[in-house]
């Protein structure tokens, strides 16, 4: 029996106070979601740049939209903004989400983006792939998110979702 292609290590929810676009701290939370993977991290970031892998591994649980009329890029580029209309399971709006990409390090495998949305004040989220060595990478996603009295169910769900897509980094490397 083969190894499997995805090991989860860490998933878990904790306090923290984010300072807002007002410069008031308000109570938020820092969700983080490891994983091993067996797979090179430099498949991995090759894909992580794109928008369809990002499609992907959002479904069915998100679906977005553009709300630009020229769409979405195919790859993410550091300092370009997507503005999108978010949809839960395909059919619930989600309303509108702005992903900043503010920071992409190719050479340490990071990605920073800063997001806001309707449902969400701070949605600032760093991506970073450690390779532990040429087939096994340390996969980390880890959110920084205040939503008003929503933050702690937002919280929740979040970790739902990124546990989620992780698992879907997986079916996706798979096809590879």
């Amino acid at each position: 029996m083969s190894e499997p292609a995805h090991q989860f290590i860490r998933s878990d929810i904790q306090q923290t106070t984010v300072e807002g676009a007002d410069g008031q701290n308000r109570p938020g939370r820092r969700v983080t979601v490891q994983s091993l993977f067996t797979y090179p991290a430099e498949l991995i970031w090759s894909e992580l740049q794109r928008t369809e892998s990002l499609r992907f591994v959002c479904r069915p649980l998100l679906f977005f939209t553009p709300r630009d009329t020229y769409g979405l890029p195919e790859y993410w580029r550091e300092g370009e903004t997507a503005r999108l209309y978010l949809w839960g399971l395909g059919f619930l709006p989600f309303g509108k989400h702005d992903i900043h990409l503010e920071w992409i390090d190719a050479s340490n495998y990071i990605i920073q983006s800063r997001e806001r949305g309707s449902l969400m004040r701070t949605w600032d989220h760093f991506i970073h792939l450690e390779p532990e060595d040429d087939h096994l990478t340390r996969y980390t996603d880890q959110i920084i998110l205040e939503a008003g009295i929503m933050t702690p169910a937002l919280a929740w769900w979040t970790r739902l979702f990124y546990r989620h897509r992780q698992r879907r980094w997986q079916e996706l490397l798979g096809k590879m």
